[in-house]
């Protein structure tokens, strides 16, 4: 999948999307500043193995706005959203207005850890440590050490977190529980 995208083999991917990246509500500013304070938590060694994977519309060049490499995929439907999932380690959201965020649920049943504020569905989905980490509303440090730690787990534990995303998307994500869920509210 990663040779699909044109995705690097040897690095960390962490994945950032939004249909209009420059909407306020995303929080593109807290995702420049989240990256650029794990740029200085991380040492040389590990900074030169991250990689970003952003898809959306944006109107900018991000050369000079990210301190990792990165591919930009542009504009992602459903299905390829789906194929991304499966070629990247961590989801980051940083909405800070959003009920959803819906690519939060996606990461989650794909096996892939969360760093994100503490809102919306991220609130059910995301246990700290587990399934991967929440961040008080703006708090970019706070982002920034979630994906570090993500990213320096070795591939027993970071196998582990995969796996307890899985299986908590497959008992809470899927249209039977989530029709049923409805049901029973009404």
């Amino acid at each position: 999948v990663r040779e699909k995208f044109v995705l690097p083999f040897d690095k960390k991917i962490i994945f950032f999307g939004a249909v209009g990246l420059e909407e306020k509500r995303k929080g593109f500013i807290y995702l420049q500043e989240a990256l650029n304070l794990l740029k200085k938590l991380v040492n040389n060694n590990i900074s030169n193995k991250i990689h970003l994977a952003i898809a959306g519309h944006y109107s900018k060049e991000f050369s000079n706005i990210f301190p990792f490499t990165y591919s930009y995929l542009g504009f992602v439907d459903l299905n390829k959203l789906a194929t991304i999932f499966q070629a990247v380690d961590i989801y980051l959201n940083t909405s800070i207005e959003d009920s959803g965020p819906m690519m939060i649920n996606q990461a989650i049943v794909s096996g892939v850890p969360v760093v994100a504020f503490n809102i919306g569905v991220a609130t059910d989905l995301i246990i700290p440590g587990k399934t991967g980490f929440l961040a008080d509303i703006e708090n970019s440090e706070q982002l920034a050490r979630g994906l570090k730690k993500i990213i320096e787990l070795d591939e027993k534990e970071y196998s582990i977190i995969s796996n307890n995303c899985r299986v908590l998307g497959e008992k809470n994500c899927n249209r039977y529980n989530v029709a049923k869920a409805i049901v029973e509210y009404i």
